[in-house]
């Protein structure tokens, strides 16, 4: 991740860049972890739906804090990538956020969200998750509930 100079938060990485060259297309070189179905046999060089996949693989890893498929071999992650079973949901992950994953996850490339759409989603979420929540208490003294507010 980078931050720009205005303070903008910048998804990066330079190992998933595709290589070109005048006589042959792209390439798709970088982390099996984090690549769409379509690009794990480099046949179809970068896409933005495949790049929508790995924003999905990349959600994932901040509310895990551990890699896809962590525990996988190159030539099982191949497999759950093409056919399942895709990763799990952190237990620190909120439906919300899941819901926002596994759409981004949909074996037909033309079936995933643009980033647009994303974005809208995950604006709505955390505009939601900074509202005050009131959570109803009874007061000791006071024979009657009142709401505590909690950010």
């Amino acid at each position: 991740m980078l931050v720009a100079d205005d303070g903008r938060t910048l998804l990066t990485n330079f190992s998933c860049s595709a290589i070109f060259s005048i006589d042959r297309a792209p390439i798709s070189v970088g982390a099996i972890r984090w690549r769409a179905p379509e690009h794990v046999d480099d046949s179809r060089g970068v896409t933005i739906e495949g790049d929508v996949w790995a924003f999905g693989m990349t959600v994932l890893e901040l509310f895990s804090a551990e890699r896809p498929f962590k525990d996988a071999s190159k030539s099982s992650i191949i497999s759950c990538i093409r056919q399942g079973p895709l990763p799990e949901r952190p237990i620190h992950m909120n439906g919300e956020w899941w819901a926002v994953c596994t759409s981004c996850w949909g074996l037909d490339p033309a079936s995933r969200p643009s980033m647009s759409v994303l974005v809208e989603k995950i604006e709505k979420i955390i505009a939601q998750s900074s509202r005050p929540r009131f959570v109803e208490t009874l007061n000791e003294n006071e024979d009657k509930v009142v709401n505590e507010g909690n950010a």
